[in-house]
């Protein structure tokens, strides 16, 4: 009786590990807009339905245009926006009406770092109580023990003893990497970065994202990594998706996406890219600006930009097909 007790824990152990930290079903937000005091409700589709998963020990990029919807996964991901339908899966439970313990307990799993390292740090804390006050809040260490504590978490991000300095005194760098040492107070599962290198100078992006991979490689923390350079997601990832216009047009391993992109919009993406060498295949031009995700295309969205389309790409929404660990929302690879 007990093997088979000790057997059954084994097999469980196994399933959660292989099961996705996070799972995305059906995800939508709509933000009610009006252009006047007098004018009718118009809806501002910022994420229109999209799925995915993340696995533990895994980094899922997702990348687009400015306005395409990602910075608003990353809010809803971390319930600082609540969604409009839809369903965000954390260890395989619904986080939709978690609060009290249950909320202190996801908050402490899933840690974020801002794009801004300056605006995301309170100017009036020294560094002590910027990474002591996520301990304090949790009860993971003994008030005794902080210190120590804090000198090891700097010590993980590259930083000596500054204990007592404040934001100001330091450059870009050194305050995102503060950022990243107060995201790993609480010892996470999971990271959402929402463009943690945008904000800094090219030389000092590189130290950055060789930490993170550095800390993902220690500590096995999964990341949700938003991005627009896709030099860094190509090295950083492991899985991509996509985004047009709140919708996921394609999700693919980092690695098939970047050798051979198959939506349109990827392919001008890969193309326009400074650094890659696309090579024969992509010399794709993208023409016209991004429609309002107010008044969204009929049918694919992305028709009146695409160089590829043809007759029902206007009229027949695309469903995003999934073969073969990829999925792709296109009539050329899905035909309707």
């Amino acid at each position: 009786m007990e093997v088979n007790e000790e057997l059954t824990q084994e097999q469980a152990t196994a399933v959660q590990g292989a099961a996705p930290i996070i799972e995305v079903r059906g995800l939508t937000k709509h933000f009610a807009v009006k252009s006047g005091p007098f004018s009718p409700v118009e809806w501002l589709r910022a994420v229109d339905g999209i799925d995915f998963s993340v696995g533990r020990d895994t980094v899922l990029a997702l990348v687009g245009e400015s306005g395409c919807g990602k910075s608003t996964v990353a809010r809803l991901l971390l319930k600082l926006l609540e969604p409009t339908s839809g369903e965000i899966l954390f260890r395989g439970k619904d986080i939709s009406n978690i609060a009290g313990d249950e909320l202190k307990k996801f908050r402490r799993a899933v840690q974020i770092i801002f794009q801004d390292p300056f605006a995301s740090l309170n100017p009036r804390r020294n560094v002590f109580k910027t990474l002591s006050e996520p301990m304090k809040i949790h009860g993971l260490v003994e008030p005794d023990l902080y210190q120590a504590r804090v000198i090891e978490l700097l010590g993980k991000v590259g930083m000596g003893d500054v204990l007592d300095r404040f934001p100001h005194e330091f450059s870009g760098g050194q305050r995102q990497r503060i950022c990243i040492a107060r995201a790993l107070a609480v010892s996470p599962e999971l990271i959402v970065a929402d463009e943690p290198l945008s904000a800094l100078d090219v030389s000092i992006q590189a130290q950055i994202l060789n930490l993170l991979q550095e800390l993902r490689r220690e500590s096995g923390i999964s990341f949700v990594f938003i991005s627009h350079d896709l030099r860094v997601v190509e090295y950083f990832s492991d899985e991509v998706g996509v985004m047009y216009l709140g919708k996921i047009v394609e999700r693919a391993p980092a690695e098939e996406l970047f050798r051979d992109p198959r939506h349109p919009y990827t392919d001008v993406l890969l193309a326009s890219a400074p650094g890659l060498e696309p090579g024969a295949k992509r010399k794709a031009v993208l023409g016209g600006e991004v429609p309002s995700p107010i008044n969204v295309p009929t049918g694919c969205s992305f028709h009146p930009r695409c160089p590829k389309k043809f007759d029902p790409c206007d009229k027949i929404v695309p469903v995003l097909g999934s073969s073969s660990g990829r999925a792709v929302a296109c009539h050329l690879w899905n035909p309707y």
